[in-house]
């Protein structure tokens, strides 16, 4: 996988309490060692994870000292108001394209 896409703040649909614990369980594991992607994407309500204060912060701050590229959508965080946290950037759907057309993209 190169591209790991994360729109939202909760794994899966159905239960958010649950789904929320799914997502950091997820997070925690692929920060301490599991196949890290190249770059992770957050969109909609995902760049919510790259906010400082995020539960999830420390692990994507890890992945990040790992060489993965983290990358927020800049409309999203224009539409939520915020900024994300440091050593996460914020990009363009333009770069989502791109990451998109060099294939092995997986969304959760």
């Amino acid at each position: 996988m190169k591209t790991l896409l994360i729109s939202g703040v909760t794994l899966g649909r159905g239960n958010d309490d649950i789904g929320t614990v799914l997502m950091e369980k997820f997070l925690t594991l692929l920060a301490q060692g599991g196949a890290a992607p190249q770059t992770v994407f957050f969109y909609n309500t995902g760049v919510l994870l790259t906010k400082e204060g995020s539960p999830v912060l420390p692990y994507l701050q890890a992945l990040g000292a790992r060489g993965v590229r983290l990358l927020a959508c800049g409309t999203c965080l224009d539409f939520f108001k915020m900024r994300p946290a440091g050593g996460i950037e914020a990009s363009t759907m333009g770069t989502l394209l791109e990451l998109m057309g060099q294939g092995g993209v997986v969304a959760i």
